[in-house]
């Protein structure tokens, strides 16, 4: 009674009916699955003389999963010449979006079953133990298969087509203009899409404010390029006004258009989420802004990065960048992944300035256009970053430059010790 009772003070009437639903659902997911399970397995057995068959659940909920695990898995095939081993068959559920599930379904064997699928995610602890079972499962810190296989989708000539009438609505000539694409994640999304999912709360240490990003908009508008700011469900709209700046999150987003942006444009500038990891998938080069958690960092090629610093909630104090690495060193610590969790350690994040930004932005600009040259000190301090690493942090061995401004500026964060 005690724990209905605090269930009834945490979640009220409907959080207790909700939560029983799931328990409902659960147990009727495990008594599917194991008649499922033992038909499969014994097909499996069956088949094996002649193939062996794999069976996998493909991540649908999030885009960011949707791109990056099979993508990581098709490199991984690439990389080791193994196009040819087993028939792997994978099982998804309605996809975060259309276009890009559709685009896996030309390059791997996938059978859309949302309820399978759900069956499948629910009892995922019986199925990975069979040796018929394929994961699709990542770490992100694939530094190394993002940055020297190459991208395994592409557009058909159709979608070609569309998606180029749609940038020339929009001004932009395929041939001769070029755009970016800009992103700031922020509540929005989750709270719409997911509103029965609990309180999202603890993910907004990973936001940040779009118009911090106005500077670097107007900086890449005066060199001659158009600007698209993604998203999806956003909190506001974007504050610059020009012709060559397309608000397209707040007039005209599309799954097959937020596709085939990221895919084509110069570069991806934006936060830590999911619609970033697109151009990964693409080699887009990318530029991570407000980058969390700290030592973690994207991938992919000619990519970029400035992370969120970190201060002291308590004193203020900012801290140097070798205590951050050692605190956030293993992957297994919920504080990584929870920002609540991370101010009761102690551990306020604080945001990139919008010259910090435009700074960055600038760089990446630079590099494109083969104009960048680092000085001595800037490589200097490149490999000083490196070097604060401990050999145990589950990131060391991603090499994603950080922007030179941003270490010049805290170089004093950088060179601390422990």
């Amino acid at each position: 009674m005690s724990r209905l009772y605090d269930l009834w003070r945490q979640k009220g009437v409907a959080g207790i009916a909700r939560s029983v639903n799931i328990r409902l659902v659960k147990l009727l997911h495990w008594l599917i699955s194991i008649p499922l399970f033992l038909l499969a397995a014994s097909a499996c057995l069956f088949l094996l003389p002649i193939r062996r068959i794999k069976l996998g659940i493909f991540p649908t909920e999030r885009i960011g999963h949707l791109a990056l695990n099979p993508d990581l898995f098709c490199r991984r095939k690439w990389l080791g010449n193994k196009l040819d081993a087993d028939l792997e068959i994978f099982v998804a559920g309605n996809p975060a979006n259309e276009q890009l599930l559709e685009m896996w379904q030309r390059k791997m064997t996938i059978f859309r079953l949302p309820f399978l699928h759900s069956v499948l995610c629910a009892t995922q602890t019986l199925w990975s133990r069979s040796i018929f079972f394929q994961p699709l499962t990542m770490l992100s810190n694939e530094y190394v298969e993002f940055n020297t296989a190459p991208p395994t989708l592409e557009f058909t000539d159709e979608e070609e087509s569309k998606g180029r009438t749609q940038l020339a609505k929009w001004g932009i000539d395929a041939e001769t203009n070029w755009f970016v694409c800009v992103f700031a994640r922020d509540e929005s999304y989750l709270n719409a899409a997911h509103p029965d999912e609990g309180d999202w709360s603890y993910h907004d240490y990973r936001n940040a404010d779009i118009d911090s990003f106005t500077p670097a908009i107007e900086e890449v508008v005066s060199r001659g390029g158009f600007v698209l700011r993604m998203g999806f469900h956003v909190a506001k709209p974007l504050s610059v006004k020009s012709p060559r700046v397309i608000d397209y999150a707040q007039t005209s987003r599309s799954d097959f258009m937020d596709i085939y942006l990221t895919a084509k444009c110069r570069f991806f500038l934006g936060t830590t989420s999911g619609i970033g990891d697109v151009a990964a998938v693409f080699d887009r080069p990318r530029i991570g802004v407000n980058w969390v958690p700290f030592g973690n960092a994207p991938f992919g090629k000619h990519s970029l990065f400035i992370p969120k610093l970190a201060e002291n909630h308590l004193t203020g104090e900012k801290i140097a960048f070798p205590e951050l690495l050692e605190a956030f060193k293993r992957r297994s610590d919920p504080k990584l992944w929870d920002g609540k969790l991370a101010l009761k350690s102690g551990y306020r994040y604080i945001d990139n300035t919008p010259e910090e930004i435009l700074d960055v932005t600038r760089e990446m600009l630079d590099r494109i256009e083969k104009e960048y040259q680092p000085s001595e000190i800037d490589e200097k301090l490149q490999i000083t970053y490196r070097q604060a690493f401990p050999k145990e942090h589950w990131c060391s061995g991603i090499a994603t430059p950080i922007g030179s401004g941003f270490l010049r500026l805290h170089i004093d964060l950088l060179t601390a010790r422990a």
